[in-house]
Parts: structure tokens; sequence; C-alpha cells
């Protein structure tokens, strides 16, 4: 996102690209020209193998703006095709728009199997984790 809020350097080797904001987008409303400036971006401004892109369904800090039809799948495709990962942060959307603990606090990753395999001898660790309520709560919402 341009002109992020906080005062922070960015790191290297991350690449922004426009928030297809149909509002206040640069480029207005419509999908097309967000894909062109992805590809534009990928071709300029990367090496062409790309590590992923993370991309929030509903932009939540930047006031509740839903991507365009059609924009995260044609945008994951672009992504897939130079080797990445399309990272979908649903954190204040909910999990496919819908909150998975239904008001308790609960995350979950979700990943194809490929993905998952190489962390399963790692340590991870979350704010929630091992939460027995807030894991069937959880069931709960999903059922």
């Amino acid at each position: 996102m341009q002109g992020f809020r906080h005062n922070i350097g960015r790191l290297s080797n991350i690449t922004f690209v426009a928030d297809p904001n149909q509002y206040r987008g640069i480029f207005g409303p419509g999908t097309q020209p967000y894909l062109d400036e992805l590809d534009r971006s990928i071709s300029t401004a990367t090496s062409g193998h790309l590590a992923g892109m993370i991309v929030e369904p509903v932009q939540g800090y930047g006031g509740i703006f839903e991507k365009p039809e059609g924009y995260i799948k044609r945008a994951a495709e672009r992504v897939r095709a130079h080797g990445g990962l399309l990272i979908v942060d649903e954190v204040q959307s909910g999990f496919g728009k819908k909150g998975i603990g239904n008001g308790i606090p609960l995350g979950a990753v979700v990943a194809r199997r490929e993905v998952a395999e190489p962390m399963g001898k790692k340590l991870l660790f979350h704010t929630y984790g091992a939460n027995p309520v807030a894991c069937a709560a959880g069931r709960a919402v999903l059922k």
C-alpha cells in the first residue's frame, strides 16, 4: 500500500503495488488497471522470481474496502506463474468473510500440503495457540 500511515523504512526486496481501492485507488474503479500495474511491478521491480504476494481481501486498516471482482484470483495466477505464493491476510475480515471464532480470539492458517509440510518439525508459536475454548468455538462456527 503506498503512503502507509507509519513513518518506517521499507525492507529490501519488497515491492508495493497500487491497492485496487475502487473508491480512492490511483486508477479509479475497475480491475484490469491494477492487474496491469502488478504485471509492470513484477517485470520492472523484481527479478521475475517471486517469493509471494500478501493481499488483504478486505482492506481493514485502510477503511473496509473489498478487492474488486476477480482481482485476487487473477493476481494469484500472476504470482504463481512467477514461482510465488499468494498469502491472503484475513485477520480483520475473517475466515472467508466469516469470523472463525465468532467473537472469540482465534486464528488459523490454511495452506496447501506442500507449503505446510516443511513446517511440521518446526517450533511454532502464536498468540492464541492451543486454547481449547477458542478451538471449540471455531469448530462450532465452521460446522
